[in-house]
């Protein structure tokens, strides 16, 4: 496993989950890998500040992770093999969650 910071995009809407009494978020996400190429994965989080926010986010929103990343390998359909990303994710930065700063004299 990997412990990272990734800055990707939300695909479709998040979800929140019970399982065995614990509360749980997954949700999709979409990571631009440069040259028109994207690298998809899965995220979830037991986090409460950190669900609440992958929440919040409509499909195609940016959002910035921190967690433990471990990229699999997968054959497709048609025989080529692929990367997938799971992520267990500690915390997300949104841009919602940005500050402007105070106007001097403010």
């Amino acid at each position: 496993m990997i412990e990272c910071l990734i800055s990707c995009l939300l695909m479709g809407t998040a979800e929140e989950h019970l399982s065995d009494g614990q509360r749980f978020v997954s949700t999709r996400m979409r990571v631009n890998v440069g040259g028109g190429d994207w690298l998809y994965g899965n995220v979830v989080t037991s986090n409460q500040a950190t669900g609440d926010r992958l929440l919040a986010l409509r499909d195609g929103e940016a959002v910035a992770l921190a967690g433990t990343l471990r990229p699999k390998a997968w054959i497709d359909g048609d025989g080529d093999p692929r990367i997938i990303l799971e992520m267990l994710a500690h915390t997300a930065l949104t841009v919602r969650d940005a500050r402007m700063p105070s106007a001097p004299g403010a």
